[in-house]
């Protein structure tokens, strides 16, 4: 009979190559494979998009602008939903017109203001022409 220790059938040896399982040839693939593909996904950027229904409103409310004073605009520096601060300008405006039609009432004005004068002036020389007494005193505009 042999003795187990010279047996070579049951040496720590060929238990190790007997029982030696694939899995860890799996393991040595895979484990590099999933790394790899954890360093790609997290290196690339992913495109995500959501679609819904409903109605976007903007967090403030919208305020009307309205100005004082017409004309024809130069420039314009409006979008909707634009965010402005106090003292931008939005809007310039051309008055040419504005101002040719103030200049022409002022010209109007000054034109009566003359002739309130003169009409004036002819109106105390008329009264001072056809002074009647009625008192019997002198006339006191002479």
């Amino acid at each position: 009979m042999k003795s187990k220790a010279n047996d070579f059938e049951h040496t720590v040896e060929n238990l190790y190559a007997k029982n030696k399982s694939p899995f860890l040839s799996i393991y040595s693939i895979s484990l590099p494979l999933l790394s790899i593909l954890l360093i790609i996904t997290c290196l690339s950027s992913i495109d995500i998009s959501i679609q819904c229904r409903g109605i976007i409103r903007s967090s403030g409310e919208n305020t009307p602008i309205t100005s004082l004073q017409s004309g024809r605009i130069i420039y314009q520096k409006m979008t909707p939903n634009l965010a402005v601060e106090k003292n931008d300008t939005l809007l310039i405006l051309d008055s040419k017109e504005k101002n040719i039609e103030k200049k022409r009432l002022e010209d109007e004005l000054k034109l009566k203001k003359y002739a309130y004068v003169e009409v004036s002036s002819f109106l105390d020389f008329i009264s001072k022409i056809t002074w009647t007494p009625r008192s019997g005193r002198p006339n006191p505009n002479l």
